[in-house]
C-alpha cells in the first residue's frame, strides 16, 4: 500500500468541478458536497462569480444521471497534471483515442475539461489541505485484515472527495481527513475498504465470471466488506461509515443479493 497524496493535480481539479455539480438525490455517483461549495465560496467567492457557475449549470443538466456521472469521471485520469491537459486543449477528445466509455459522454467530457482548466488556477488559489498522513496511514492498515486488496492499492487523498471515494484500477482516491469539519482517517480507511472490496469483487468475477455489471459488484462488495468487518470486530465502524450514505442495513446482508451475485461473495470469501 502507498499513499500517494499530491499524486493527481489534474484528477484533483476535475473533482474540485464535479463537486460542485447539483445533482437528483440519489445518484449514488454523485460527488457534489455542500460543505465543500461552502469551503470554496469562503476563500473564492461565488462560483456564479466565474466561468464555472455557467459550466456547473450546463454540466448538471447533461449528468443526470448514474451511468452518465461515472462515464465522465474517467476524465480524471486522462491527465497526470494541469500542464499536460493544456497542452491538448486545442485536440478533441475524440482526436485523441480516449477510452470509448468517455466517448459515450463526449459532450459532457469536452465541457468539463473546459471547465476544469479554466477553474484550475482559481483552485490553485485555495488554501493546501492539512494531512496528517501518519494517522491515515495508521487507520488504512488497520482495515487491511478485513479488505486485503488495500495492500496493493495507492490511495491518493484529495479534498474535494470529502466523504466519497472513487476507484480507478490499483488507484483509490479519497478525501482529506477533517478537511471542512468532514470524515475523520477512520471513515475515510473505510470507505477505502469499500473501494478495495469493489476492486477485490470485480477481480475475482473478471477472473472466472459471471459477468456482472458495476451496480451489481457494488452490491456484493457491500456485504463481503459488511461481512469481515463482523468477524474482525468492526462492525461499529463499518455502520458509522455506512450511515452516511444509507440507513437501510438489509443491503449489507447477503439475502439482498441475487443467485449469480451470491456465487460471487462464496469466491470472495474463500
Amino acid at each position: 500500500m502507498e499513499l500517494a497524496p499530491d499524486s493527481r493535480p489534474w484528477g484533483e481539479r476535475v473533482m474540485h468541478v464535479l463537486a460542485q455539480v447539483p445533482a437528483p438525490r440519489g445518484l449514488p455517483a454523485s460527488l457534489h458536497d455542500a460543505a465543500y461549495v461552502a469551503f470554496v465560496e469562503a476563500h473564492l467567492g461565488p462560483a456564479r462569480d466565474r466561468a464555472l457557475g455557467q459550466d456547473i449549470d450546463a454540466l448538471a443538466a447533461v449528468l443526470d444521471d448514474h451511468a452518465r456521472l461515472v462515464a465522465v469521471q474517467g476524465l480524471a485520469v486522462r491527465y497526470r497534471d494541469v500542464p499536460t491537459a493544456l497542452a491538448e486543449a486545442d485536440r478533441d477528445l475524440r482526436e485523441l483515442g480516449v477510452t470509448s466509455t468517455l466517448l459515450q459522454v463526449e459532450h459532457a467530457a469536452e465541457l468539463l475539461r473546459a471547465s476544469t482548466l479554466l477553474e484550475a488556477p482559481h483552485h490553485d488559489r485555495l488554501p493546501p489541505a492539512e494531512l496528517e498522513l501518519e494517522a491515515l496511514d495508521a487507520a488504512l492498515r488497520e482495515l487491511l485484515p478485513i479488505a486485503p486488496h488495500l495492500a496493493h492499492a495507492r490511495i491518493v487523498p484529495m479534498r474535494p472527495l470529502g466523504s466519497h471515494g472513487r476507484l480507478f484500477g490499483d488507484e483509490i482516491w479519497i478525501g482529506v481527513p477533517g478537511a471542512f469539519d468532514g470524515p475523520g482517517p477512520a471513515q475515510l480507511a473505510m470507505q477505502a475498504a469499500h473501494e478495495a472490496s469493489v476492486a477485490e469483487a470485480r477481480a475475482t468475477a473478471g477472473a472466472t465470471g459471471p459477468e456482472l455489471d458495476e451496480r451489481a459488484i457494488e452490491g456484493v462488495a457491500l456485504v463481503l466488506l459488511a461481512t469481515r468487518a463482523a468477524q474482525a470486530g468492526r462492525l461499529a465502524q463499518h455502520r458509522r461509515w455506512y450511515a452516511r450514505w444509507s440507513n437501510d442495513a438489509r443491503w449489507l446482508e447477503a439475502g439482498a443479493l441475487d443467485a449469480v451475485q451470491r456465487e460471487l461473495l462464496g469466491r470472495c470469501s474463500r
